[in-house]
């Protein structure tokens, strides 16, 4: 819970100062029959299908202001789907982004590709372009283990290039690939301004809990 928290605020700190406009997209279809236990009436509304850059279905939820030029996407783990990261983007939904959370393909909601079934780079690369074609001018993507992995691998194809990419716990290789390929890098620290660098978690999400310090407890001492 407190690394959710966390990575929210560090959301927020990458893509501050963003100014908002008005949506000028065309009406929405009638939303998809999500399969996801995690939302609510309202956010079943506002659920959405939309494609991969192979042209694979993919099914997720878009929440926020439709003015918000600031963008999230979420990328959920092997074991689940967007239900995991959920709670964290209604959080940031309300302090205005538009955050789009879904299913990679053959998760929850999202059907299994025909082929390419362990290519969810090019799922998260589309969920992208997706949320770009709605307004947001500056994303971040957030993901843990499967999503973080493929937010490292996929955030190197994306143009624009990606404002942020919170990687929780991300996997060594991605399943479905040879040996040795669906690999990436740790980002190099310059590969941000010097002013995203060091984030003030705290002065960005004022109720996040306080970090603990953990102390070892004194050795008991032996009775004789």
């Amino acid at each position: 819970m407190t690394r959710g928290i966390l990575v929210t605020a560090a959301v927020a700190a990458l893509l501050a100062g963003a100014a908002g406009a008005a949506d000028t997209a065309s009406p929405r279809p009638k939303p998809p029959r999500l399969q996801d236990w995690c939302g609510t009436k309202a956010e079943r509304t506002l659920a959405l299908s939309f494609k991969a850059t192979d042209g694979a279905t993919l099914v997720g939820v878009v929440l926020g202001p439709r003015s918000a030029k600031r963008g999230v996407v979420f990328a959920h783990e092997s074991s689940g789907g967007f239900c995991n990261w959920l709670p964290y983007g209604r959080r940031l939904a309300r302090q205005g982004y538009r955050v789009l959370a879904f299913d990679f393909r053959g998760h929850v909601s999202s059907p299994p590709a025909r082929t390419r079934q362990g290519r969810y780079d090019l799922d998260l690369i589309g969920a992208v372009r997706e949320l770009r074609r709605r307004g947001a001018q500056r994303v971040a993507v957030v993901g843990g283990s499967l999503g973080a992995m493929t937010a490292l691998i996929a955030g190197t194809s994306v143009t624009p290039r990606l404002d942020g990419i919170v990687a929780a716990s991300p996997r060594s290789q991605l399943p479905g690939t040879r040996r040795g390929a669906g690999r990436a890098r740790a980002p190099r620290a310059g590969a941000l301004p010097r002013s995203k660098r060091g984030l003030r978690l705290r002065h960005a999400c004022p109720e996040a809990p306080r970090p603990h310090r953990f102390r070892r407890p004194p050795p008991r001492r032996r009775r004789r």
